[in-house]
This record gives C-alpha cells, sequence and structure tokens, in this order.
C-alpha cells in the first residue's frame, strides 16, 4: 500500500478489516449464502460481494437466516452497499443488540458505520458497547469514528481515550483509528495517543497518522506536542520529541520547553530535546546555550556528542564553558565536533588549549594544534608560538598538526620559524616535508631568506613538486631578487635556470645586477642564454 507522511514520518495507511475469523469465514459464506438464498454460485474468480446480486427483499430475509454464517454474510453485503442500505437500518441495529452470534453482531455494527447518517442515532448505544469482548467492542470502537456527530463528543472522546488505555490489541488499534476519523476535534486525545505510540511499536505507524489527522496544522501540531514534553510518561515526551523532530521549523516559539527537557532523567529523552535542538539549528533563547553547555558534561557519551552538535549547528559559544567544550577535544569519538565547536570559539579557547599542547596523550595534543589551525590567521595569530614549539614534539602526530596549523594561518614569526621549518624539510617524514614547505609558500615574499635552500632542494630533486609551489608561493616581489642571486652561480643547470625565471617576473630589480645578467647571458645551456639575452633587450628597450 501506498505510504502517506505524518509531517515527514512515513507511514502506511490502514484500512479496518475484520477480525481474523471472519477473513476465514468470508469464502465459505460467500459461497454458501447465494445458493441458501436461491441464487447461482458465482464463479471462483468472481468477487464476494459485487458479483452476487440480491434484492433488499431477499437481503432482509439473510439477515433471519437460521445459519449465522448467512446472517453475517449478509451484514458485510449491507456494508459494501453503505448508504443504500439505509432500509436496513433498524434490522441492523437489532442484529447489533440481540443476534446470539458475536461474529454477526460485529458485521452489523461495521454495516451500520457504512450506512452513516441513517445511524447516527446509535452512537449512545455504540459507546456502551465498546467495552464488551472482541469481537463486538472493538467495531463498535471503530464505528464512533464513523457515526459521531457534535453533539455526542463529550461522551464519545472520553470513551475513545479510555479504549486506548485497555488491555485488548484490537480495541487500542480501533480506537486510534477512530480518533483519526474524527480529526481536529480529537485534540485532547493527543497524550494518550502517544503513550500508545510509546507502549505499543507496532501501532505507531497508525498513531501517526491519527495525529495527522487531529493536527493538520504544524504550528498547531508543534504547541500540542510541546505541552506533552511536560508529561509524568518519560515513552509520551520521547515520541513528542520525536514528532517535533519532523516539524523543526515550526517549533523554534518552544525552544525554552525543550531546553528545560535537557535535564530529563531519561537519557533516551534527552537525546532526542538535543538532536531536536540541533534540527531547529537557531540561536536560541538566553538559557538554551547555558543548558546544552552543561550536557556537555553529561555521563552519557552520546549526550555530550549531541549537544557539541548542536552548538556548532547554532553556531553559538560557550562563554564560561568554553573549557567543558575543549576538554571534549581527549575524547576520541567526541574530537572531530569539538575541533569545530573550538574553533567557533575563537582566541578565548587559546589558554585552555595551550594547557592541552602539554597533555600526555598525543592525540589530544594533535587535536588541540588542529583546533588553533581551524581558527583561521587573525583568532589564530597569538597561538603560533605554540604552534612553533610543537613543531619540535617528540610525536609525529603533533608534528605533522602543527605544522598544518602553521599553513592553515600562514606563519609570520619567520625569524624563528624559518629554521624550525628548514629542519623539518631536511629530517621530517615525508608528510612533514610537504606540510613545511606548504608553510613556506603560506608564509609569501617574507619566507625569502629560505630560497637558497629551496634551490638547493630542487638541485637534489627533492620534493620537486612541492619546492616548486613554495617558490612559486614566496617569489611573490621584487625584494626576493637578491636572494636569488647566489643560485645564478650554482653548478646546477635546474637550479640556474629556475632562479632566472623566478627573477624574470621583476626585471627591473635584475637591472641592479648587470653583472649577473651578462654571466647569464654566457651560460653554457641555450635556454640559460636565451632568457637572459630577452632581458637585456627588455631592460634596454626605451
Amino acid at each position: 500500500m501506498r505510504s502517506r507522511p505524518y509531517h515527514g514520518v512515513p507511514v502506511s495507511s490502514v484500512r479496518l478489516t475484520t477480525l481474523a475469523v471472519w477473513t476465514c469465514l468470508a469464502f465459505h459464506a460467500a459461497h454458501n449464502a447465494p445458493t441458501l438464498l436461491g441464487q447461482s454460485e458465482p464463479s471462483p474468480s468472481e468477487g464476494a460481494y459485487s458479483k452476487v446480486q440480491i434484492t433488499p427483499e431477499q437481503l432482509k430475509q439473510a439477515f433471519a437466516h437460521p445459519d449465522w454464517r448467512v446472517r453475517w454474510w449478509a451484514t458485510q453485503y449491507a456494508a459494501q452497499m453503505g448508504s443504500e442500505a439505509q432500509f436496513a437500518t433498524s434490522v441492523l441495529a437489532r442484529l447489533m443488540r440481540s443476534d446470539p452470534s458475536p461474529e454477526v453482531r460485529a458485521g452489523a455494527i461495521v454495516a451500520l458505520a457504512k450506512v452513516g447518517g441513517a445511524a447516527r442515532w446509535l452512537v449512545p448505544e455504540l459507546v456502551e458497547y465498546t467495552q464488551r469482548p472482541v469481537p463486538v467492542g472493538p467495531a463498535a470502537t471503530w464505528a464512533l469514528g464513523q457515526l459521531t456527530t457534535p453533539q455526542d463528543y463529550d461522551i464519545v472522546i472520553p470513551a475513545l481515550r479510555q479504549a486506548l488505555l485497555r488491555p485488548n490489541p484490537p480495541v487500542r488499534l480501533a480506537a486510534t483509528l477512530a480518533l483519526k476519523d474524527l480529526g481536529p476535534v480529537a485534540r485532547e486525545a493527543v497524550p494518550d495517543l502517544l503513550v500508545i505510540a510509546a507502549a505499543y511499536p507496532s501501532l505507531r505507524a497508525q498513531v501517526y497518522e491519527a495525529l495527522r489527522n487531529i493536527l493538520p496544522r504544524h504550528d498547531e501540531a508543534a504547541a500540542s506536542l510541546a505541552e506533552a514534553l511536560q508529561h509524568p510518561e518519560p515513552g509520551v515526551r520521547e515520541q513528542a520529541l520525536i514528532l517535533l523532530r519532523t516539524i523543526a521549523v515550526h517549533a523554534k516559539p518552544f525552544v525554552p520547553a525543550i531546553a528545560r527537557v535537557l535535564e530529563d532523567d531519561q537519557v533516551r529523552v534527552r537525546r532526542q530535546a538535543l538532536a531536536l535542538l540541533a534540527d531547529i539549528g537557531i540561536a536560541a533563547a538566553p538559557d538554551c546555550v547555558d543548558r546544552l553547555a552543561r550536557t556537555l558534561r553529561d555521563k552519557d557519551l552520546e549526550c555530550r556528542r549531541l549537544a557539541l552538535h548542536a552548538l556548532l549547528v547554532m553556531g553559538q559559544d560557550c562563554g564560561p564553558y568554553t573549557g567543558d567544550v575543549v576538554a571534549c577535544l581527549k575524547h576520541r569519538e567526541l574530537r572531530e565536533l569539538a575541533i569545530e565547536a573550538v574553533a567557533n570559539i575563537g582566541r578565548r579557547a587559546l589558554p585552555k588549549l595551550e594547557e592541552l599542547l602539554r597533555d600526555p596523550d598525543p592525540a589530544t595534543r594533535a587535536a588541540a594544534a588542529t583546533a588553533i589551525g581551524k581558527m583561521g590567521p587573525i583568532e589564530a595569530r597569538p597561538a603560533e608560538p605554540l604552534l612553533l614549539n610543537a613543531i619540535r614534539d617528540p610525536s609525529g602526530l603533533v608534528r605533522a598538526a602543527a605544522l598544518a596549523a602553521l599553513q592553515q594561518i600562514g606563519p609570520q614569526d619567520l625569524e624563528r620559524g624559518l629554521p624550525l621549518l628548514m629542519e623539518r624539510i631536511q629530517s621530517g617524514q615525508a608528510s612533514e616535508q610537504t606540510l613545511a614547505l606548504g608553510c613556506l609558500r603560506e608564509a609569501g615574499a617574507p619566507a625569502a631568506p629560505a630560497l637558497p635552500f629551496l634551490l638547493d632542494l630542487l638541485a637534489r630533486g627533492r620534493h620537486a613538486v612541492a619546492v616548486q609551489r613554495a617558490l612559486d608561493g614566496i617569489c611573490t616581489d621584487a625584494s626576493v631578487v637578491p636572494h636569488l642571486r647566489p643560485a645564478f652561480r650554482s653548478s646546477n643547470r635546474t637550479v640556474r635556470l629556475t632562479a632566472l625565471q623566478l627573477a624574470a617576473r621583476f626585471p627591473e630589480a635584475l637591472a641592479a645586477f648587470p653583472e649577473d645578467l651578462a654571466t647569464l647571458a654566457q651560460d653554457p645551456d641555450p635556454q640559460i642564454r636565451q632568457l637572459a639575452n630577452q632581458l637585456f633587450n627588455h631592460l634596454r628597450a626605451p
């Protein structure tokens, strides 16, 4: 069957069927009743009701037949007729009240519900029948959803709410379906439906569909579900939060009530509240951030993770709770979210991060360095000395994280940083060497003193691509040309050519070193000679 959503929750559409025993009897009754009524028996491929044509008089005779199966079959035929069976209302009412077979009495009730308006006078009586055993009780309960008029709401809705809480599964299902059929007038039954959804998972699809009919407007649904957050049953509070998540955008006015649930004694309820706040994703009520931050100390790890996620989605910092956010870097399961949350806090988190950079766990130290880099150059600039210290950490994991962070913020303290970076390039692991070269590239022209070192690396064929990128990043203005002069006299042809190509970006700066250019114009390599002569011609041009 095709599914329909309850505000985003997929549920299967439900049809009220007769009890299993009725279905088992249908084939037998449908094939015997026509014979007993003097009709020719339909072929097996023909429908039990649509292909059998009997007159109203014959139907009345069937209602009085001594075989209960025929009487039951007649009630099913009347139900198929719907409002056209109004002529049989009084007979069906009699069968409902006095037939010795409970199946026939239940079948009569279903038929009366299908007849509709002509049978509405029986509603008070059906209210009493809801307390009867199967199959009469479920049939009467369901029929109330079909026949009730406004004048009977005051007796029907309380009866259906009571039926919801009965221990009999068919009655609970019938009451759920009846409330669905009543729609918005049954709003007072919402807490009871949430109780059923919490207690009986097999009924949740039907409950959600009933709530969809009872609360068709999203704003009204959110208000009603927010009220249920104060219900004493934890399962009800959890179900209310689950449904609020499907209409999160309409739950914004109820953020304070949702935030209060963060102190619930049930972990499943707290988890749903945290997930809902993340779904809402707004700058919350004044006390919401405080409550979220306090949840970072929750004994449940998943609650702490959800709290971090909610803070991150909301784009909130944690004020006095910064230490709790930073402490989450110590937990492997929380580390990724904690890095993002700490980066949102910015430089106010740096004192706590400095403490973590001395933590005995290398993974924690690496996470602290990564969080600093995520802050960006403006916020993380005061932490550059911390990162430079971390470059010499005994753990390669920490060194790599510190180098990556320096690359992100663009190192500026190159008087101290250049020797450290060149040391990592010379003796570090391959990943560290690449990251250190990236730091030099990001540093730009101020890293020009490292040019001879880089050109020497290029001559030895080490990290050729990363070195070339670093050279391109550093050679951004004419101030680098003097640092390239030693390379002009290198014995390595690649070094001389690369240095000249870099200097050629700033030909006017080369005019200050004519002797170097003259020497290159006599170079044994034809490519170098050609480029040097082009530069000579350019400089001599008027």
